[in-house]
């Protein structure tokens, strides 16, 4: 009985250690749990986003997405009025044994952050859009891009797609597409991409696609992805060892990983950035700027958008600054 004694308490031991083991400093908070609002892009105090986590892996610290928790993209063809992303002008990297060759054609080039110069051109390009306000504020910039003739780009992530559809208001990115914009992938559940695994980096964007061509009823073939926090996205001035692997990852999966030119980093508060968008030595051609709805209000983007054609700017979506047409 004393050496059986001591098996089971050997035994317990060992699950308890495992256990603790499993819990590592960058695992993910089970699903329900407040979102980390310290990852989220140029967050800024405002309303924290509601975007929950789906279950993760202990073992890694990512998410494993359970097959029957993905999301898949439905199959149904999309309507004559929805308009298609712009024809492939980069052709994917192909060398023999590449582990980053894209698995479908790219629409622009592997990494971007900005544009080419030689056309008056720019994109704006608003982020997250969390929360039903998100959907909103979405409304309300589609109305003042169809009236200034200016055509956006939109990262928002698969979360803010839910939030969206509990509040009745997903019909907002249908209209986006009918009116002529673009929608890139900024992941499911906005989290830091250099903390994942190749497989949980995939589940992230494949289930922001699936998600968004259920809201659809319809296939919309994202192109475009932009790291949350821009992590991955910063080879030259952030590096970091896990940085190759995620833009490796990207790009195998058919994504150019949309960076910035121009953000509101080192401006305080509205207005603050509006004055710098609107100075003439800040926006040049090709650039691409990025905006939230966290620092950067409707009305202002109806100011930048005034300032822009002012200026005669084209405003265009980040794959049209790179189509030859």
């Amino acid at each position: 009985m004393g050496m059986r004694s001591m098996l089971i308490q050997c035994a317990l031991c060992c699950l308890l250690i495992g256990a603790i083991a499993s819990m590592g400093a960058d695992a993910r908070p089970a699903s329900g749990a407040p979102p980390d609002t310290s990852l989220y892009d140029q967050w800024d105090g405002g309303p924290a986003p509601t975007a929950t986590p789906v279950a993760f892996a202990a073992s890694t610290g990512g998410p494993a997405f359970l097959p029957e928790e993905l999301i898949p993209s439905t199959t149904v063809a999309a309507p004559p009025s929805t308009v298609a992303p712009a024809t492939p002008v980069v052709p994917p990297a192909t060398a023999a044994g590449d582990p980053c060759a894209p698995t479908r054609p790219l629409i622009a080039p592997v990494m971007i952050k900005t544009g080419p110069q030689d056309r008056k051109r720019v994109a704006v390009t608003i982020d997250d859009t969390f929360g039903a306000s998100g959907a909103r504020n979405v409304a309300s910039v589609l109305d003042l891009a169809k009236a200034k003739g200016a055509k956006l780009t939109f990262f928002p992530t698969g979360g803010a797609f839910d939030d969206h559809q509990k509040a009745g208001l997903t019909s907002v990115w249908k209209r986006a597409l009918d009116e002529g914009h673009e929608i890139g992938n900024h992941t499911y559940t906005h989290w830091n991409l250099l903390k994942l695994n190749e497989k949980d980096i995939q589940d992230e964007l494949d289930s922001t696609q699936g998600r968004l061509d259920q809201i659809l009823g319809f296939h919309y073939d994202m192109h475009l992805m932009r790291p949350p926090g821009g992590n991955g996205g910063y080879p030259d001035i952030r590096p970091d060892p896990n940085g190759p692997r995620v833009r490796c990852e990207v790009q195998r999966l058919g994504y150019s990983m949309t960076m910035w030119s121009i953000d509101s980093n080192g401006t305080g508060g509205f207005t603050d950035y509006l004055n710098r968008l609107t100075n003439t030595n800040v926006v040049t051609n090709g650039s691409i700027i990025l905006l939230h709805f966290t620092t950067f209000s409707v009305n202002n983007v109806s100011a930048l958008l005034d300032n822009l054609n002012k200026r005669g700017f084209e405003m265009v979506t980040v794959s049209q600054l790179f189509a030859r047409v």
